[in-house]
């Protein structure tokens, strides 16, 4: 005999505690959760762009600390490269990227 499954419900018809159940054990297996205080201004700000209501937030979050974290990334990198400069010039042979004289550029191909 097959037992009722409540995920299968379109979220809409379930009970709101299962919702709640389901929503949790998605989450918790997903994700951590992080609290960060905020002064006013940049909570009033983080409102504006990104309502708590809207179901916005998060992602929005997420985007910034990705953007912000890739960019401390980048500039570690570019200061281990400036402490430690490559001692010879990079080889680069303009033939194999200068597209050949006579060659078609348009992307149109011929018959």
């Amino acid at each position: 005999m097959d037992t009722f499954r409540f995920e299968r419900l379109p979220a809409d018809h379930r009970p709101p505690a299962v919702r709640l159940l389901l929503e949790l054990a998605y989450t918790s297996t997903m994700a951590k959760q992080l609290i960060v205080e905020l002064d006013e201004p940049l909570a009033r700000e983080l409102e504006r762009v990104a309502p708590a209501r809207s179901r916005q937030r998060s992602p929005f979050v997420r985007a910034a600390l990705r953007r912000a974290l890739d960019e401390l990334a980048e500039a570690r990198m570019a200061d281990a490269y400036r402490a430690q400069p490559d001692l010879e010039p990079a080889h680069f042979d303009p033939r194999l990227w200068e597209p050949r004289a006579g060659r078609r550029t348009s992307g149109r191909r011929r018959r």
